[in-house]
């Protein structure tokens, strides 16, 4: 039994489970007929195409917090200097260390 890691340009449905679009799914080829249109994909391949279509968290819980609690998690995301940011500087840094580092 040897899975293998694939992707394909409609969805899919592999025991019972739904993998839209695009998206990275793994199936054992000696158990599901593998389509015509689904691409093989490697694990480096794979990890990347699942970390460029995961969804950011969204923005919209920061905006209830209060300012204690964005520290926290400014603190959790390592956040430097975040003693000196006011409200919308935690916010605004908070959004930044979701952004992908180069």
């Amino acid at each position: 039994m040897t899975i293998q890691a694939y992707r394909a340009p409609h969805a899919v449905q592999i025991n019972g489970e739904l993998h839209k679009a695009g998206t990275v799914f793994h199936a054992d080829p000696s158990q599901v007929q593998v389509g015509d249109k689904w691409e093989k994909v490697t694990e480096a391949q794979a990890a990347s195409i699942e970390a460029s279509t995961n969804h950011v968290p969204d923005d919209a819980d920061l905006e209830a917090l209060p300012k204690t609690a964005l520290q926290a998690v400014a603190y959790l995301r390592h956040v430097p200097g975040i003693a000196a940011l006011d409200t919308d500087g935690l916010k605004t840094a908070i959004r930044a260390s979701y952004e992908p580092k180069l």
